[in-house]
């Protein structure tokens, strides 16, 4: 879901998001520094440490990233996005003081808005489980996803 305004990402920006969810993931938060600082992402002068990135990415997208059912509640989508981008909140005020390229905030404001939609929903998954599909190119990890992909197969 993009909501309609961002349709295409270079796929060097596309690997480089993986790469970085990887890293969030598996808990590689040096891995994820480095490459947020060899990206000029983050000023490696800034008062940032590696374990700053990853529990900001914990907080904004937390939901993608433990392998465990969690229902996405109103309150829970909220306090995410406050987190993530709010600056009156001295939480990871360091962070967002960065540089974060229009390709990832793009690709982390539909992040929040299918979010914001599923929090409305009140719905309980494994979302982690459906990330991986993006993540690592595994298989779909639900019915739709499956029927999805057996629908893509047949307009080969």
């Amino acid at each position: 879901m993009d909501f309609g305004l961002y349709n295409r990402m270079n796929p060097e920006h596309v690997n480089f998001e993986r790469h970085i969810m990887r890293a969030a993931t598996e808990g590689r938060a040096q891995d994820m520094y480095d490459a947020m600082v060899a990206r000029g992402i983050i000023d490696p002068q800034a008062d940032v440490s590696p374990q700053d990135c990853l529990e900001y990415c914990h907080a904004a997208s937390g939901w993608n990233l433990v392998d465990a059912d969690m229902t996405i509640t109103p309150e829970i989508a909220s306090s995410a996005m406050i987190l993530a981008v709010d600056p009156r909140s001295s939480e990871f005020a360091g962070m967002r003081r960065q540089n974060l390229p229009p390709e990832h905030i793009f690709s982390r404001r539909a992040d929040f808005y299918t979010f914001g939609v599923l929090g409305q929903l009140n719905v309980t998954g494994n979302w982690h489980r459906i990330a991986r599909e993006w993540i690592y190119g595994e298989p779909p990890a639900t019915e739709i996803g499956q029927a999805i992909a057996q629908w893509r197969m047949s307009r080969r």
